[in-house]
């Protein structure tokens, strides 16, 4: 019966939009549910850092980027490997990169479509743009140049109107 009291309480915090709750989930309970912890932990990292307004897995792909272009199946195989607990797909990368190549101050540039549900697997190659670059630095947030409209478990991440 504790087990599943922790399972609610864990869905609870997960679905909660106070991202406060997550942390007190993981702080304040005797946890004998060790993956969903660790899940729960790992939500943190979905979350835009205060720096660059771009989460760890954004960052991660823009720096890849950085370096020279490359298509998006080469970008996924290169750092699938570093975020394999993350259970990251390439849907989902591919939903993350489509909010940076948006705008006037797009972060990224594509010659072509990125791969979403239900199409065909597109392949389009990725360029980091200037503005790419100042985030990537510190010196420009993306929440600031491109805004931000996105669901972290319970969470609606949006600029405000």
């Amino acid at each position: 019966m504790q087990k599943k009291r922790l399972r609610q309480a864990g869905w609870s915090a997960y679905a909660s939009s106070e991202r406060g709750e997550v942390k007190e989930w993981e702080t304040n309970l005797d946890h004998e549910l060790p993956f969903l912890l660790d899940v729960l932990k790992r939500l943190e990292s979905y979350f835009p850092s205060v720096n660059t307004g771009s989460n760890e897995i954004e960052y991660i792909a823009l720096k890849a980027i950085k370096t020279k272009s490359v298509s998006f199946r080469d970008l996924f195989q290169h750092i699938s490997p570093s975020l394999q607990d993350e259970g990251l797909s390439d849907l989902q990368l591919s939903e993350m990169l489509n909010e940076f190549i948006k705008g006037d101050q797009a972060l990224l540039s594509t010659d072509g479509l990125l791969p979403k549900y239900g199409s065909e697997r597109y392949n389009p190659t990725l360029t980091i743009t200037s503005f790419g670059e100042l985030v990537l630095s510190g010196e420009a947030n993306r929440l600031d140049l491109i805004g931000i409209d996105w669901w972290i478990g319970g969470v609606h991440l949006q600029q405000p109107k």
